[in-house]
C-alpha cells in the first residue's frame, strides 16, 4: 500500500517521537492488509482449482452422453 505524498508532508510536521508511532503503526497496517490480501488470493486459488476440475467432470460426463446419444441413434 503506497504512501501518499500528502501523509509524507504532514509527518514532516509531527514530531519525531510521534512520527515514529505514526510509521510503525503504517507498517503494521500495511503488514497485516498485505497477509490478508495474500490469504484471500490463496483461498480463490484452491476455489479455482476445484471448479476447474468440476468442469473437467462436466466436460467428461457430457462427451459420455453425447456418444451415448449417438449410440441410440444408430440403433434407431
Amino acid at each position: 500500500m503506497p504512501v501518499s505524498a500528502n501523509f509524507i508532508r504532514m509527518l514532516e510536521k509531527v514530531q519525531p517521537e510521534l512520527r515514529e508511532v505514526f510509521l510503525a503503526l503504517w507498517e503494521e497496517i500495511e503488514r497485516s492488509g498485505f497477509n490478508e490480501l495474500k490469504e484471500i488470493v490463496r483461498d480463490i486459488s484452491e476455489n479455482l482449482k476445484g471448479l476447474t476440475e468440476a468442469q473437467r467432470r462436466t466436460e467428461e460426463r457430457l462427451g459420455e452422453l453425447a456418444e451415448r446419444m449417438n449410440q441410440l441413434t444408430v440403433r434407431v
